[in-house]
């Protein structure tokens, strides 16, 4: 599964591009639910899962699934605790 963050044009793109290129599962938080935020890759089950979260936090990290889940990619100390 990977983890998305995100509700502008690159976030969507790259939901996209895994989802319709290499088949994996996104999961995307947004902040707004009314915003156009979700790829539309036609078959329902292929969209995304969407959480709706003003703040990422540890818990709305937990509510997408990624509470058990090693983070891949740099880790800075502005942003919320990966280890």
């Amino acid at each position: 599964m990977f983890l998305v963050w995100g509700d502008n044009t690159l976030a969507r793109r790259l939901a996209s591009e895994l989802i319709d290129t290499y088949g994996v599962p996104v999961t995307v938080i947004v902040r707004d639910a009314d915003a156009d935020h979700a790829p539309d890759s036609g078959a329902p089950d292929r969209r995304p899962v969407v959480v709706v979260a003003a703040r990422l936090t540890p818990d709305v990290l937990t509510r997408a699934g990624a509470s058990h889940r090693r983070p891949h990619g740099p880790h800075r100390p502005d942003t919320v605790d990966n280890s």
